[in-house]
């Protein structure tokens, strides 16, 4: 089942994904491919504890949790100085962490852009990106996809 979470501040909607299987229940965002609430069966009496942080509004998501349960990227972690030295070629890349370093992809890494949904079932869902040669100071296009 899907509907809309809220909106990014660009206008762009964020849709919210509920999907189940055996006995859980799952809540993704297409914003970073998120999994914002995981919970056991509603018929079983203990589904009112989540079992994973999350928000309920994309306001919260956006002052407070930036990677809360987000699918991040190009890179996890931190890349040093915030460049990279491949095939003998540096990269400036996004400086977005204290220090001077790239921390999960930069600025508008994976985490914190609204992906597409590309297919959905009861219990699935993918998302899709794709991430142009040169953002972020990255080499290449990578088409990436969640499920």
């Amino acid at each position: 089942m899907t509907s809309n979470f809220g909106t990014l501040p660009d206008g762009d909607a964020v849709t919210s994904v509920r999907i189940s299987a055996g006995q859980l229940c799952a809540t993704l965002l297409s914003w970073g491919a998120t999994l914002q609430d995981l919970r056991f069966d509603p018929a079983d009496n203990r589904s009112d504890i989540p079992l994973v942080l999350g928000f309920d509004s994309m306001d919260n998501y956006l002052v407070h949790g930036l990677f809360h349960g987000a699918t991040v990227g190009r890179v996890i972690n931190r890349i040093g100085g915030a460049s990279a030295m491949i095939d003998g070629k540096l990269y400036p890349l996004d400086s977005n962490s204290d220090g001077g370093h790239t921390l999960h992809g930069g600025n508008e890494g994976f985490g914190v852009r609204n992906w597409r949904l590309v297919d959905v079932g009861p219990s699935h869902a993918s998302f899709g990106l794709t991430d142009p040669h040169g953002h972020m100071g990255f080499p290449g296009t990578v088409s990436a996809t969640c499920t």
